[in-house]
């Protein structure tokens, strides 16, 4: 008991840490990119900052649907922190085995996200919480319709929302990221600049 009681305060500490500073982050639409998309095995994605970030901010995920006002509820969130350090722009964070136990290069994480292999996409954003966005950051997308909709995100297909070709599981740049936001943003959307592999898709023959 006395165990499950000192658990319980750690997880609250550890939550106040990503939430007391929040409201100070002056992260805008399109500061950070997607730079890498993972849905087979334990999943993974990475993200590149395309402006300095103070110590302590907080960014979340969610691979959950958008209907234009809010959120859906059947699917993952996934809360980042920064860490104590402020990080430069142009740095690149890796997030590994998101579906089980998710590792972070810089700073450190709570929650998972489960990416479908059949369809999936992950909004980036910043709030007070899990799925209460205050503005959104970016998105990516291995299939359009499941971003639900980018109704009243501010986001842009095409440039802060990525969308890959249908079927990808795995999206991997080819060379290293550029140097300049408006490359990176050109670079991230060109899909000629990606290693993909595919999801089989099988069609059930038809009698007619």
């Amino acid at each position: 008991m006395k165990d499950s009681k000192i658990l319980l305060l750690l997880s609250i500490l550890i939550l106040i840490t990503f939430l007391i500073d929040n409201s100070k982050n002056k992260l805008d639409t399109g500061d950070i990119a997607f730079t890498s998309y993972n849905s087979k095995n334990n999943d993974s994605f990475s993200i590149v900052l395309l402006k300095d970030i103070a110590p302590n901010t907080t960014i979340f995920f969610t691979d959950d649907e958008w209907n234009g006002n809010r959120f859906g509820t059947s699917e993952n969130n996934l809360a980042w922190n920064s860490g104590t350090t402020m990080l430069p722009a142009f740095t690149e964070i890796n997030f590994t085995n998101i579906k089980y136990k998710p590792n972070s290069n810089y700073g450190f994480t709570i929650g998972n996200l489960n990416l479908s292999q059949e369809g999936d996409a992950i909004f980036a954003y910043i709030g007070e919480s899990f799925k209460q966005p205050l503005k959104f950051l970016s998105a990516i997308s291995n299939d359009p319709n499941q971003y639900g909709t980018l109704i009243n995100t501010n986001l842009e297909e095409g440039r802060s929302a990525i969308t890959l070709p249908m079927n990808t599981y795995s999206a991997i740049l080819k060379e290293k990221i550029k140097s300049s936001k408006e490359e990176i943003i050109e670079q991230l959307n060109d899909s000629n600049n990606y290693n993909f592999q595919y999801r089989t898709v099988s069609f059930a023959s038809k009698s007619f």
